[in-house]
C-alpha cells in the first residue's frame, strides 16, 4: 500500500472520530461546551497535521481538494488557538468537513 493511500485511510479514522464527536450535536450544544471544542479542534488539527504528510505530487494531482485550507487550519488551531471564533468551526464541521469526508472516501477507493 502506498504512503499516500495510508495517511489516506488514517484521515479517514479521524474524519470518523470527528463525526462520533458531533453526533447528535447542535450548534448550542458545541458552544456550550469547552470540552467538545477542545476534541473537534484537536481532531481537526490532526486532519491538517496528516494532510501535510501527503505527497506534494499527489496533492497537486487532485486539486478539487482543498489541501492547502485544511492545512491551514491546523496552523491556527496550532498556535493561534485561543483567537479561534468557534461559531466559524462549527460551520466547517457542518458544512465543509462532509465534503472533505466524501473526497477522501473517493480518493481511498481509486
Amino acid at each position: 500500500m502506498s504512503r499516500n493511500k495510508t495517511v489516506l485511510l488514517v484521515i479517514q479514522r479521524e474524519l470518523s472520530v470527528l463525526l462520533k464527536l458531533t453526533s447528535g450535536m447542535d450548534e448550542a450544544d458545541f458552544l456550550a461546551s469547552e470540552k467538545d471544542q477542545r476534541a473537534v479542534m484537536m481532531t481537526l488539527l490532526n486532519i491538517g497535521e496528516l494532510v501535510i504528510q501527503l505527497s506534494s505530487s499527489f496533492r497537486n494531482r487532485h486539486q478539487e481538494v482543498v489541501w492547502t485550507q485544511i492545512a491551514g487550519l491546523r496552523d491556527i488551531v496550532a498556535h493561534t488557538y485561543y483567537k479561534i471564533n468557534m461559531e466559524r468551526v462549527w460551520i466547517t464541521v457542518t458544512n465543509d468537513i462532509p465534503v472533505f469526508t466524501e473526497q477522501i472516501e473517493s480518493l481511498i477507493s481509486v
